[in-house]
């Protein structure tokens, strides 16, 4: 029988695991846990893991009334239907870059009844077909405080794969330093490897053009 490996306290979908409750024949084992909304029942580690069972069903039934209400349809709904699975949804591709970080979901916008509607209050329509849902911070959770609708130049601009440099308290990303110097971003990279700082290039770059237009 392969080792146990304990549950105890962690989340899945909206179930917190609280302790073991029993062991199956063959090994397997239930876990006794609490929905977010209150109602505590037992799961297979299985269900956990695969994220088969991520609530008491108060999931199912809140996306049933949505549905009811024509609020399915809308692509508002599917940004915070998917939103909620890349915190909370082991199984999901993109939970190691969000709910595996720390990234949550904050408790308006999970609310068992009206957290869609908390959602699309907060937020309001899409602007555009163009615009999805980007965080300020993007080590910070989804709240009203930290989300607002962007587009993909947007939110390009707002990975935390980008370089951001700073010189004389300006602070923007390589590729808009590259555009501003009229230089290749690869230049300040060959630069900054030198062990030159950004003040010493852009006086460089600056001193360069007033040659080039004396």
């Amino acid at each position: 029988m392969p080792p146990l490996v304990d549950l105890t306290s962690q989340t899945f979908g909206r179930l917190l695991v609280l302790h073991q409750h029993s062991v199956y024949k063959n090994g397997g084992i239930v876990w006794w846990c609490r929905c977010s909304c209150g109602n505590e029942l037992p799961v297979t580690s299985n269900a956990l893991r695969r994220g088969a069972t991520q609530s008491c069903g108060c999931w199912a039934r809140e996306c049933k009334k949505n549905y009811k209400h024509g609020l399915s349809q809308t692509r508002e709904f599917r940004i915070w239907v998917n939103m909620r699975k890349r915190c909370y949804n082991p199984s999901n591709k993109q939970y190691k870059d969000y709910g595996g970080r720390g990234i949550k979901v904050c408790d308006r916008w999970l609310d068992n009844k009206h957290g869609f509607e908390n959602f699309l209050q907060d937020m309001g329509p899409r602007p555009s077909s163009k615009h999805s849902i980007e965080r300020r911070d993007n080590n910070g959770n989804y709240c009203p405080e930290n989300c607002y609708w962007a587009t993909k130049k947007e939110q390009s601009r707002n990975t935390r794969r980008n370089c951001w440099l700073s010189a004389y308290g300006k602070t923007i990303i390589l590729t808009d330093w590259a555009q501003e110097l009229a230089c290749h971003y690869t230049v300040i990279i060959y630069h900054l490897r030198r062990g030159k700082t950004m003040e010493w290039i852009v006086d460089h770059f600056i001193k360069k053009e007033g040659a080039n237009n004396g």
